[in-house]
C-alpha cells in the first residue's frame, strides 16, 4: 500500500509540472525519460478527478494565450504529440476541416 502511495504522489509531481510545462505529454515524457503509456494513464487519472480537465459537453477546452516564442501564428498541438504550425493568416474553416 505504502509504494502505491508514494508513485501517486510521484506521478501526481510530475502531472503538476507537466501541466505548468506548456509542452506536450510525449515531450515531457521524452525530457524527463518516463514512459508515455504510464504517464498518460496516470493524466486520465488525474482528468477524471478534476472538472477543469474533462471536456464541456462540446467537445473542446478553454486555453491560455502565451506569447509567441517564434514567428509562428497559430500552432496546434494534437493529443498525439503531432505539431501543426501556420506562419501566416488562416482561415478558421480550414483548420477545422483538418481537426475533423
Amino acid at each position: 500500500m505504502r509504494r502505491n502511495s508514494t508513485v501517486h504522489q510521484e506521478m501526481f509531481g510530475h502531472y503538476q509540472s507537466w501541466q505548468q510545462s506548456g509542452l506536450s505529454q510525449i515531450g515531457f515524457c521524452t525530457l524527463h525519460g518516463i514512459t508515455f503509456h504510464k504517464f498518460n494513464y496516470w493524466v486520465r487519472k488525474f482528468h477524471s478527478g478534476d472538472s477543469k480537465g474533462k471536456a464541456p459537453s462540446g467537445g473542446f477546452l478553454s486555453v491560455a494565450i502565451k506569447e509567441p516564442s517564434s514567428d509562428c501564428k497559430v500552432e496546434i498541438i494534437r493529443v498525439d504529440g503531432t505539431r501543426i504550425q501556420f506562419h501566416g493568416a488562416v482561415d478558421a474553416g480550414f483548420i477545422k476541416s483538418l481537426l475533423d
